[in-house]
C-alpha cells in the first residue's frame, strides 16, 4: 500500500468515525427530547390529580377509592422523581 493509499484511508476512517459520533449525538438528542416529553406529560398528569382530589367529587368517593389514587399519585410522583434524577445525571 502506497503512503497515499494509507492516507486516504486513514482520512476515510476519519470521516466515518465523525459520522457516527455525529448519529450518536443526534441519538442522545432524540432520546433526551423523549425523556423530557415524558417528564413534563407526568406532570401535568400529577397536577391534574392533585387538582380533582381537591374537590367535592373526589371527597364524595368511597374512602377506598381515594386511598387508591392516593397511592396512585404518590407512585407517579415517584416515578416523576426518577425522571428527574435521569434529566439530572444525563442518563438517557
Amino acid at each position: 500500500m502506497t503512503q497515499v493509499q494509507v492516507n486516504t484511508s486513514q482520512a476515510i476512517v476519519k470521516l466515518c468515525k465523525a459520522w457516527v459520533q455525529g448519529m450518536r449525538r443526534q441519538e442522545k438528542i432524540n432520546r433526551l427530547a423523549k425523556l423530557k416529553a415524558e417528564r413534563n406529560e407526568l406532570a401535568c398528569k400529577i397536577k391534574r390529580l392533585k387538582e380533582f382530589m381537591n374537590t367535592d367529587t373526589f371527597k364524595q368517593l368511597d374512602k377506598d377509592d381515594q386511598m387508591i389514587m392516593k397511592e396512585q399519585k404518590d407512585a407517579m410522583k415517584m416515578y416523576k422523581r426518577a425522571l428527574d434524577l435521569r434529566l439530572y445525571w444525563e442518563i438517557y
